[in-house]
């Protein structure tokens, strides 16, 4: 536990034996671990780019407003004004925990490559007791369908796994950083692929090409394990239990969701998220899990499509905080 004075009188007084958290970058997984952290008594702090953290009660303002222990900032890190303001608000606090879930965004270079030196620099941060990073399995890169592990070296072979690598490597210069990478996000309201299906659009590459995916309520549950563990490696990995083919992924998706069965067209992509369309490899947890105590509540896809489609997303009990949001994600 952190021994500083926990104190920042502009927002709320905490006495020393009350744990604080920072999540940085509270969007999908944040809330997740938002609810964990607050169910369990922790003081949260919480940060959004644009100023406004979404609830399952509406909207906290970052900055004027707190909702129990839970207080709120603007962030932008490719903004010097913002990350004076925060610094600013950060004086005096002491983190037992503290995540890093920020998107890469429109500004990739600055936000992965310039955010740890600028992140670190904040004394409130750098003296916490453990800092977790998110990041991806796509700085594994294609292992032509080969297992992969936490305790595996990374081989980033295109250009969006190795900024990610480079963060990583950047942010693994100070000895209380831990990096967890994760596979394909999915959950209530962000089902990876389902606006390709809805489209009615051939979909993109290989379909017998290896899809690894983490329920976002495991990913919370699995960050929060890894935070708390003394065993954790430097590098953790988070994934299901049963890695699946593309093919029954799509296949599965649109049948839950009524819609036709998926086409491929076979091809590849080399920019952008499609290129992750050519990468072929599946996540092996079995490590993390040894080392952190963690299992996933939803080991394998049609689990947790099951239960991303009822809407439940609660993890282990103590709160869904999490908002429905369209479109897709994935770390794969």
């Amino acid at each position: 536990m952190c021994s500083a004075a926990k104190e920042n009188s502009k927002f709320l007084s905490v006495p020393d034996d009350v744990p604080q958290v920072l999540i940085i970058g509270c969007g999908y997984v944040g809330r997740e671990l938002l609810a964990r952290y607050q169910a369990s008594g922790w003081v949260v702090t919480a940060t959004t780019r644009s100023g406004r953290l979404a609830s399952d009660h509406g909207e906290w303002v970052c900055g004027s407003e707190k909702s129990g222990a839970v207080r709120c900032l603007a962030l932008d890190l490719c903004a010097p004004a913002s990350l004076a303001a925060f610094r600013a608000a950060l004086d005096g606090d002491a983190f037992d925990a503290v995540h890093v879930l920020v998107p890469p965004g429109p500004e990739p270079e600055r936000v992965l490559l310039e955010g740890p030196t600028r992140l670190l620099g904040i004394p409130a941060i750098a003296t916490a007791r453990r800092i977790l990073l998110a990041s991806s399995t796509a700085v594994y890169g294609d292992r032509a369908g080969a297992w992969v592990s936490a305790d595996m070296p990374a081989r980033a072979d295109d250009e969006r796994g190795q900024r990610l690598l480079a963060a990583e490597q950047a942010w693994l210069t100070h000895p209380a950083v831990r990096v967890v990478r994760l596979a394909g996000l999915y959950g209530p309201g962000r089902l990876i692929g389902a606006g390709d299906l809805r489209s009615g659009r051939p979909l993109f590459g290989d379909p017998e090409r290896w899809l690894n995916l983490i329920h976002v309520a495991d990913a919370a549950t699995l960050l929060v394990a890894v935070a708390a563990a003394e065993g954790a490696a430097r590098i953790e990995l988070g994934s299901d239990d049963a890695p699946v083919q593309r093919r029954d992924w799509y296949a599965g998706l649109a049948a839950a969701l009524g819609l036709p069965p998926p086409r491929f067209d076979g091809l590849t992509r080399a920019d952008g998220p499609r290129a992750a369309s050519a990468a072929s490899r599946r996540c092996d947890n079995g490590p993390t899990c040894r080392r952190t105590g963690w299992r996933p509540r939803y080991p394998d896809w049609q689990s947790g499509l099951a239960a991303s489609i009822r809407g439940s997303g609660s993890g282990s009990g103590s709160g869904s905080g999490t908002a429905a949001e369209a479109g897709m994600a994935s770390r794969d």
